[in-house]
């Protein structure tokens, strides 16, 4: 076990909290980071790009001219690849499939990795908690400027509430999610990462698993 900081609300340090180095002091895997990062933006690709084939096309239904005697190629229908406004060969279509699957423990331990990346380079903060008494953005953004957090950040909690969504969601610089809902493309998308105790322990826990 190491130990980090413990912050409130104000920004002023209340103590130590212990780290479990199997979670924060992992040993990064850039091809095994860069495979869960692919996965993730495949499986959360929407897929809009999408050609007609001359099958999709309309018209075409009369044969554009006889078969012989014009001095031209033959021609059957006027929705072939060759003429204007006819199918698409070879385009893309909306039924490509770009799910990759992924394992459970691969997702963790890549969490995992970039978890113990902030750690080395200072931007993992512990708070013991954040309360907000109304629906109010300024209320939280006087919290980040608090904590001297001037950067994109991404907010763990273990139960966050709808008042909290709510005060961050206005933020630009500042997302807020679950545990459970920790992910690759967040974790490098921003580069702090804020949490609260209770959030801290269920990342010990889930990372077990």
């Amino acid at each position: 076990m190491f130990k980090v900081n413990l912050y409130n609300q104000l920004g002023k340090v209340i103590g130590k909290v212990d780290l479990n180095p199997h979670v924060f002091s992992v040993s990064p895997k850039e091809v095994l980071i860069q495979q869960v990062l692919t996965a993730y933006l495949g499986n959360n690709r929407k897929n809009y790009a999408h050609t007609k084939t001359r099958s999709e096309r309309r018209g075409g239904g009369r044969k554009p001219w006889r078969q012989k005697g014009t001095g031209r190629a033959r021609a059957g229908s006027t929705r072939s690849p060759l003429f204007r406004k006819g199918g698409i060969v070879f385009g893309p279509r909306n039924t490509r499939n770009y799910q990759i699957k992924i394992n459970r423990k691969m997702k963790q331990q890549v969490n995992c990795m970039i978890l113990s990346d902030r750690v080395k380079e200072e931007k993992l903060i512990v708070i013991d908690k954040i309360e907000l008494k109304e629906f109010k953005t300024k209320a939280a953004e006087v919290i980040l400027k608090n904590l001297k957090i001037n950067d994109k950040v991404l907010i763990v909690l273990g139960k966050p509430t709808i008042q909290l969504r709510k005060s961050f969601h206005n933020l630009s610089q500042a997302q807020l999610i679950s545990v459970q809902q920790l992910n690759v493309f967040d974790l490098l998308n921003h580069v702090f990462v804020l949490m609260d105790e209770a959030a801290l322990k269920l990342i010990s826990d889930y990372c077990k698993e």
